[in-house]
């Protein structure tokens, strides 16, 4: 469903209020589902909810690190320039998981006193990941 927003702005016309309904969410929470399991993000329990897990956002992730946890929201409604498609709900699903595989790296390059080799074990943890994932669907570029 879309609304359209009013903005004092001189794209206004293009800004829509997006509200999400069970069939985005259905989308999102598909491809959540398999771009987790796809990257190998096994290590952590999660949830699929709809609704705004991170204020402002069309799509989101909390993550607990201690508890080794995490919730990925799609907001019920949000402004956007673009209807809500198939496409853009795997997409957002798909930001998000990375943010879920590239955690680590901002947890310990948030740490003053971080450790380099544990920095450097996962960045290479991201990177066979990579390897073992996308690695194989793009190689030919290289040739």
């Amino acid at each position: 469903m879309l609304r359209k927003l009013k903005i004092e702005d001189s794209d206004s016309d293009n800004i829509f209020e997006v509200v999400t309904t069970k069939q985005h969410f259905k989308w999102f929470k598909q491809a959540v589902d398999k771009y987790v399991n796809y990257f190998g993000l096994c290590n952590y329990e999660y949830s699929v909810v709809h609704k705004e897990v991170v204020e402002g956002s069309r799509a989101g992730i909390l993550i607990w690190d201690t508890a080794q946890g995490a919730m990925f929201g799609l907001a019920q409604s949000y402004s956007d320039c673009d209807k809500p498609t198939k496409e853009k709900m795997q997409f957002f699903a798909f930001h998000e998981v990375i943010e879920l595989l590239l955690f680590q790296l901002g947890r310990i390059a948030m740490n003053r006193n971080f450790d380099a080799d544990e920095l450097e074990r996962e960045t290479h943890n991201v990177i066979r990941t990579l390897e073992n994932t996308i690695f194989p669907f793009i190689k030919d570029i290289a040739k």
